[in-house]
């Protein structure tokens, strides 16, 4: 750690990250190469491959490594499927928002005439993808009468496919499924959206990735002092947490702050802020310090989407917000919240299930 006392403690990792084609030896410490920051929805697999570091095994295991090279490449081809997806249903989505806004009333017509033109005239200009042209032909089979329905269920659909094919791998049945649906919403897995069962399906994968990774709880609760959290990152060093947090929560972009963060450039944003609180802007972080002075207790931390260069400080952006943003913004490690669908953190008492350090 670079700086630690009894109201202050800072970990951030070195830029960067460890050379993936350097063998991982015991107790010795790879070169760096550039951290890419994260695509797609995909915040808690580089928010977990930021907090291991030096954990992750590479390219070349040793014959001990290579279970645990096996899981690697895994949950990795999990995450690049996942952002496959994510950029393949972009376009689709912006075009059903746009038939939305212009054609309401009228889409079914529209996406007639827009497949007879296609038709006739081919794609030449490429203004329609193939994943696009195949929904309209869904769509006009359909009996729903807005295109984003038939979007929104093909995309949940394949979607879905995606987290059973990683499951089924590691194991999980149908019958795992359901009980944990009544455990976690204390409804059957069939009662259950569309939304929700993306949630379940997505905890059951991050369970699985905790457990493999060698991931452990914090002891610190959102209801603690700030001084825990301290205490924790001395003992730990840095500490995953999900809620409304980053970049991807705001319409505004940070201002950069007076001072350097440990020799890196600091940001955050103003009191009162436009968040954006739904399901979607639920994010990962990676908190690297934490400080009580002077009567204000700050929480410094860093966003997978940022990509950070070895050996540099100035690319490792840290951002800052208050210990009370931090206790209102967070929300369990399963995405636990208020069931009036508020969107608020529900915070509860009982075993820590908000934070994860390796």
């Amino acid at each position: 750690m670079s700086s630690v006392n009894l109201n202050y403690a800072f970990c951030a990792p070195e830029p960067g990250k460890p050379n993936p084609y350097e063998p991982k030896v015991p107790g010795q410490m790879r070169s760096r190469v550039v951290f890419k920051g994260q695509k797609g929805p995909t915040c808690g697999f580089y928010a977990m491959q930021i907090l291991r570091n030096e954990n992750k095994i590479g390219k070349y295991p040793s014959l001990a490594q290579e279970q645990e090279s096996k899981i690697e490449k895994m949950l990795s081809c999990h995450r690049k499927e996942i952002t496959a997806f994510d950029q393949k249903w972009k376009f689709t989505i912006d075009f059903a928002e746009g038939l939305s806004d212009n054609y309401s009333g009228k889409e079914k017509m529209i996406a007639k005439q827009f497949l007879i033109n296609v038709a006739k005239k081919g794609n030449k200009d490429n203004s329609v993808d193939l994943n696009t042209l195949i929904q309209l032909e869904n769509f006009i089979k359909s009996p729903y009468e807005k295109f984003s329905d038939v979007v929104q269920i093909a995309k949940f659909e394949e979607r879905q496919l995606i987290y059973n094919s990683l499951l089924t791998q590691v194991g999980v049945t149908f019958e795992n499924i359901d009980e944990y649906a009544r455990n976690f919403f204390e409804r059957d897995w069939n009662e259950l959206e569309n939304n929700e069962k993306l949630v379940l399906l997505n905890n059951l994968v991050s369970k699985y990735a905790v457990e493999h990774y060698q991931l452990k709880a914090s002891q610190r609760h959102p209801s603690d002092s700030v001084i825990k959290l301290i205490e924790q990152i001395q003992l730990h060093g840095s500490h995953l947490v999900k809620g409304f947090f980053g970049k991807i929560n705001y319409e505004e972009k940070p201002f950069e702050l007076d001072q350097k963060v440990e020799g890196r450039p600091g940001f955050g944003w103003k009191i009162g802020a436009t968040q954006n609180k739904n399901m979607t802007s639920i994010h990962n972080i990676i908190i690297v310090g934490a400080e009580s002075r002077n009567n204000q207790n700050r929480v410094y931390f860093i966003d997978p989407l940022d990509s950070i260069y070895p050996n540099d400080l100035s690319t490792q952006n840290i951002y800052a917000m208050s210990y009370k943003k931090l206790q209102s913004s967070i929300c369990s490690l399963e995405c636990r919240m208020h069931l009036d669908n508020s969107y608020e953190p529900q915070v509860e008492n009982g075993p820590n299930n908000y934070a994860l350090h390796s």
